[in-house]
């Protein structure tokens, strides 16, 4: 699952690979401005994927971006997004809820609409164990096979934008 997450995601496409939204042409890319924050970022994407008439439904950023969202403070010293002894287990950034995974850059955030994008599933995960392959059987060795058939098609590239952090 971690995998393919990391696909949907980041994907490059070649090969075996799934073309991740972070891949996708036609994805909305504003440009990086000096002395941006991630919050920054993050509304310029969402503000991108509102002119090409998306509805943003979700944020996806990295655990080290969110913790730098997290450490953001006001100008008496309170945390912006809350006291750290009353931690949120649903996070949201600007609204949205935010989705913190290992498999987003910290080089971006990933803003989109979730209905403009369809994973579609013809072979669930299937594991198939093995002593046949090569010399496995003498050498007492297993051989695991782990395999799902899947596709993502992005039907509106322009409902997704990635805000640059750097």
């Amino acid at each position: 699952r971690r995998r393919l997450d990391a696909q949907l995601i980041a994907g490059d496409g070649a090969g075996q690979n799934i073309r991740g939204l972070l891949n996708t042409t036609g994805i909305g890319a504003p440009a990086f401005v000096a002395g941006d924050d991630a919050l920054m970022a993050t509304q310029r994407a969402i503000t991108a994927t509102w002119l090409a008439e998306g509805q943003p439904t979700f944020v996806a950023v990295n655990p080290s971006v969110m913790q730098a969202i997290r450490f953001i403070k006001d100008t008496t010293g309170r945390y912006v997004y809350g006291s750290p002894a009353t931690p949120d287990p649903n996070p949201r950034i600007w609204g949205l809820p935010a989705i913190v995974t290992t498999a987003m850059p910290t080089t971006n955030v990933l803003v989109g609409d979730s209905t403009q994008a369809t994973l579609l599933v013809r072979e669930g995960l299937t594991v198939r164990l093995s002593d046949s392959d090569a010399d496995d059987f003498t050498s007492n060795r297993v051989t695991v096979l782990v395999e799902t058939r899947a596709a993502f098609p992005v039907w509106r590239p322009g409902a997704f934008a990635k805000g640059a952090l750097a």
